[in-house]
């Protein structure tokens, strides 16, 4: 059975993120890092 998509699954790029969190792109790379928000590695680019 197909699994639907849906919006919650999206990942974003970093510079996505900070666009969206209204902060600095560096500011997500260190939250992403502390673990403080949702964030995986993909090819060495966290998303």
């Amino acid at each position: 059975m197909a699994q639907e998509s849906n919006a919650s699954e999206k990942l974003l790029t970093v510079r996505e993120a900070a666009q969206l969190l209204r902060l600095g792109q560096v500011t997500v790379y260190r939250l992403a890092q502390r673990r403080k928000i949702p964030a995986v590695k993909d090819g060495g680019s966290w998303r």
